[in-house]
């Protein structure tokens, strides 16, 4: 059996070097160039230790935890509770903690999460994630990301067809005669957006009334100045339609427009999330719907079958639906 001492030998440092790496504590006290070998090391030597689901054999870390990007977001607030209220009716109790879309943090709430020995850890990605989420499955936690998938993690994911979804709604606004059609997007580098962005045009592509000039997508750090931005190059556009490829995109751009007075002249709103609420002051709001609940359950499932042994990685992709206020 391969030990620590094994992969120390093989980098040529400490087994306690190789401890702080392995069990997320290293920080700045190991150099990111040294912790990238102890890890490489570990995956060709098929090193893996499971402290945590051992403990669990032990009535021990009865916890979960939930990493989510914004937890303000009410998707992102909703598939929290249906996850807490799974997690109960099993005995775990959950640690919900909030990335605010940064790797950095992403990777300081992971080590947070392995020293308080997890039982199993239930993701949503940021950027430039792969490398702690690589370290989650080398310690051999059980991982379900959901909402967003990293390509090359040996874990379960959950989510929608998000390019499907949006292809779909846009179809039925074509129908309606909509062709001036707009987006305002983040730059964000997950595979919702990503999806939801190409959904978008290759409808509006395939119709022939594609026009890159109505696209706007905002660096997300900056999206104080640039929402505003894009609003204000619409409101002269006069497209007839807007898509949100996220509830925050929709959310600022309609904080924007309530606290200037403006609103993107006759157009039709489209989110990629339930904005219902949002109907009583701008009843032409299109929506697609996602299952939370279901993603929930779905994602807690997953991950207590992880935790009890299952070594086949599973995926679930539910179809969201489109909500007219007809």
């Amino acid at each position: 059996m391969v030990s620590m001492q094994d992969i120390a030998d093989r980098v040529g440092i400490s087994k306690a070097t190789v401890s702080l790496v392995l069990n997320g504590k290293a920080g700045s006290r190991v150099s990111a160039a040294t912790q990238k070998k102890v890890l490489e090391a570990a995956a060709e030597l098929d090193y893996h230790i499971n402290n945590v689901a051992r403990s669990l054999r032990m009535g021990q870390s009865p916890f979960v935890g939930i990493v989510v990007t914004d937890i303000s977001n009410e998707f992102f607030g909703k598939l929290t509770f249906h996850i807490q209220e799974e997690a109960k009716k099993h005995g775990f109790m959950v640690i919900t903690v909030n990335t605010n879309e940064s790797s950095s943090e992403f990777d300081d709430i992971v080590s947070m999460l392995i020293s308080n020995q997890v039982a199993g850890i239930i993701a949503v990605p940021t950027n430039d994630s792969l490398a702690t989420l690589s370290r989650i499955r080398m310690l051999g936690i059980p991982l379900v990301q959901i909402d967003r998938t990293v390509e090359g993690i040996d874990a379960d994911y959950v989510g929608v067809d998000n390019y499907v979804g949006i292809r779909n709604a846009m179809k039925k606004l074509l129908a309606k005669g909509k062709r001036r059609c707009a987006m305002v997007s983040f730059d964000l580098d997950v595979n919702p957006i990503i999806d939801r962005q190409k959904g978008f045009k290759d409808a509006l592509a395939e119709a022939g009334v594609l026009d890159p000039s109505l696209i706007k997508i905002i660096h997300y750090e900056n999206q104080e100045t640039g929402i505003p931005e894009a609003i204000e190059e619409l409101s002269a556009a006069h497209p007839d339609l807007v898509f949100f490829s996220s509830r925050r995109a929709f959310t600022q751009s309609m904080a924007y427009l309530s606290t200037h007075h403006r609103r993107v002249p006759e157009a039709t709103l489209l989110c990629f999330d339930n904005v219902e609420s949002y109907r009583a002051v701008a009843p032409d709001i299109w929506f697609i719907d996602q299952p939370v609940k279901e993603m929930a359950e779905k994602s807690f499932q997953l991950l207590l079958e992880r935790i009890k042994g299952r070594r086949e990685t599973e995926t679930a992709i539910f179809s969201p639906v489109c909500n007219s206020p007809e």
